[in-house]
């Protein structure tokens, strides 16, 4: 059978490595970080996995924490307006609770790829501890019939150059910091608080499980420059993040959005995230010196905001993606160049094509005025809402009824309003807008290209 050599460990290329060895292939994971110093170092994402992908990891077997982690099946969602940013009191216009049509899942991936890994190991799969280079990935090549390279890492994405017909922005769309938290309370069954601020940004709240149990994530995604673009520095301390996240929340967010704020606490002193990222899509296959390809998988090809959590979900689906196309390679026929962007070209037209247009658009709200009003209008078409949840799981559901504005407009006259939902819009009294907090000494914001290597999945 074939040989692969996957460079990263991260969800694509550890789900993809997993796949081939439970189907006989010879894998080679290289990566720079033992199972050990995943576990113990800092956070990486704000995952939130959506039924198809945890379906995809259940089929290889790779669900091993189940009921463990929260299930997540509802949205509340609240639309403040634009005075939300003048200094007076953010008025919300609209709340709603959607459903996702399934079960979703955030699972701290500090906790999943580090057993992943061990399990690869367990399994007899070798591992290459080395931070990859150019020259690595063209030892690869030549030594296994197939490279895969996996990670976004500022070494190795030259390789894979911007495809400018498929990447709408050319730096960050949003600064963001994310807190793992235990303390906070939860009414009901668990589900994501989400606060929309078109203009100004995001906060969410985010049911999860890390190493200590089940927890909450708090988001904050603030439009550069912004009233809440106060988290300038990937090096803040851990407890100033916080305070600065749970002050952001206090202000912007509706009380019973986020319960028991002033109870809650790091899970860990490596739960914090601070940076920014830029949405890009890259040439699919690096042509090394030596002539021979190296196929790019998830952060090294497509990365979105983690706005629209089509990090995680990609990336599964692109590892499922890519094994299918593998395991149907027979055993004399080459990984060739051709081969190669094919399998790209089939996951984009799947997959690729509706997540990174929808994630592009959420991240820009005021450029797409029928998409707050399709927002606003959910408060009375619970079928509205449940769509909007649904994206996530399904972006195409987002690109055939949301995106085009006709289409978006033909939607709103076929969900007809439930009057019973009309409550939904009144929405609890949210404290006035404060003077912006900020972090001590914050760093100078990234410039283009000169972003914090820091990996985000959403």
């Amino acid at each position: 059978m074939h040989t692969v050599m996957i460079v990263g460990a991260g969800q694509a290329g550890l789900q993809l490595a997993l796949g081939l060895q439970a189907r006989g292939y010879g894998v080679t994971v290289m990566t720079d970080r033992t199972a050990d110093e995943v576990r113990r170092g800092r956070v990486t994402s704000t995952q939130l996995l959506h039924p198809t992908a945890l379906a995809l990891e259940r089929a290889e077997g790779l669900d091993l924490w189940g009921a463990e982690v929260p299930p997540v099946e509802m949205v509340d969602c609240a639309v403040a307006g634009p005075a939300a940013g003048a200094g007076g009191p953010p008025t919300v216009i609209s709340r709603w609770t959607g459903r996702l049509g399934g079960v979703a899942r955030s699972l701290d991936q500090r906790v999943k790829l580090s057993a992943w890994l061990e399990l690869f190991e367990s399994r007899g799969g070798s591992v290459l501890r080395h931070a990859a280079t150019a020259e690595d990935l063209d030892w690869a090549a030549a030594r296994y019939d197939l490279t895969v390279c996996s990670t976004g890492s500022r070494t190795l994405a030259p390789l894979f150059p911007r495809d400018p017909a498929r990447s709408v922005h050319t730096r960050p769309q949003r600064a963001f910091a994310a807190a793992y938290v235990h303390g906070l309370g939860e009414s009901g069954p668990p589900r994501v608080r989400s606060t929309a601020l078109p203009g100004l940004g995001e906060l969410m709240v985010i049911p999860a499980y890390t190493h200590s149990g089940p927890c909450h994530i708090l988001l904050a995604e603030a439009v550069p420059g912004g009233p809440l673009d106060v988290f300038r520095d990937p090096a803040a301390r851990p407890g100033e993040v916080l305070a600065v996240l749970c002050e952001l929340m206090r202000r912007h967010v509706p009380a019973d959005h986020v319960e028991g704020l002033g109870r809650a606490v790091l899970t860990d002193p490596g739960a914090v995230l601070v940076g920014h990222r830029t949405p890009v899509v890259r040439r699919p296959v690096a042509v090394l010196p030596s002539g021979r390809p190296v196929l790019g998988l998830g952060d090294a090809v497509a990365t979105n905001d983690p706005l629209a959590f089509q990090g995680g979900n990609c990336a599964a689906k692109a590892a499922a993606h890519y094994l299918e196309a593998i395991v149907g390679r027979a055993d004399d026929q080459p990984f060739d160049e051709t081969f190669l962007r094919g399998v790209f070209e089939s996951w984009w037209a799947r997959t690729g094509r509706a997540a990174t247009a929808w994630s592009n658009a959420v991240l820009d709200l005021a450029a797409a005025p029928h998409l707050v009003r399709l927002l606003t209008a959910a408060a009375v078409r619970p079928g509205l809402a449940d769509l909007f949840c649904r994206t996530a799981d399904d972006p195409a559901l987002a690109e055939r009824l949301l995106l085009d504005p006709a289409a978006a407009e033909r939607l709103l006259a076929e969900l007809r309003p439930d009057p019973f939902a009309g409550a939904r819009i009144s929405a609890p009294s949210v404290a006035p807008l404060p003077p912006r907090p900020s972090l001590p000494s914050p760093s100078p914001p990234p410039q283009p290209g000169r972003e914090p290597a820091v990996a985000v999945r959403g």
